[in-house]
This record gives structure tokens, C-alpha cells and sequence, in this order.
């Protein structure tokens, strides 16, 4: 496979494309295209290394969900304290 090295022009910032012809306008190559042979990870490690990631995502999503949990008993207690004075 060819690689080449790209900069986008519009924020500055540099990154590795397959090579060829048709980029978006905002990249101009900053490197000549190079030939690279990628070793590919055992298929085990890959979905192991899939499996971790959505773990993180679950936990994410139940540290937000707590988050947003928390906020709304806040809230009700508030609403609870205002209605109790009076």
C-alpha cells in the first residue's frame, strides 16, 4: 500500500492518506508518496481491543447517565423546598 503525508490547508494540520489522485481540495501533499506493509494484529487482539473500547463507552455512558440523574433530584428537591415554604 502507498501512503503519502497531507496537510490541510483550512485548520493546519498534517495527516496519512492512502495514496492517489483525488484528494479535497483543502490537502496538499507535504511528502512523496512511500510504500509501507502494514503487520496486522492477531484477529483475537483486534476484537479483544473492540470489546475494551466499548466497555469504556458503557462506563462513559453510565457516569453521564448519573450525572444527568443527579441533576434532575437536585432540581426536584428545589422545587420540593420551594413548595414546603410556603
Amino acid at each position: 500500500m502507498k501512503i503519502i503525508l497531507l496537510r490541510n490547508t483550512k485548520y493546519n494540520f498534517e495527516s496519512v492518506w492512502e495514496a492517489g489522485d483525488n484528494y479535497p481540495d483543502e490537502l496538499i501533499p507535504v511528502s512523496e508518496p512511500m510504500e509501507v506493509e502494514f503487520k496486522m494484529l492477531p484477529d483475537l487482539d483486534v476484537l479483544n481491543l473492540q470489546i475494551e473500547e466499548i466497555d469504556n463507552q458503557i462506563q462513559k455512558e453510565r457516569a453521564n447517565s448519573q450525572v444527568r440523574l443527579n441533576n434532575l433530584n437536585q432540581k426536584k428537591q428545589e422545587l420540593l423546598s420551594i413548595g414546603s415554604d410556603s
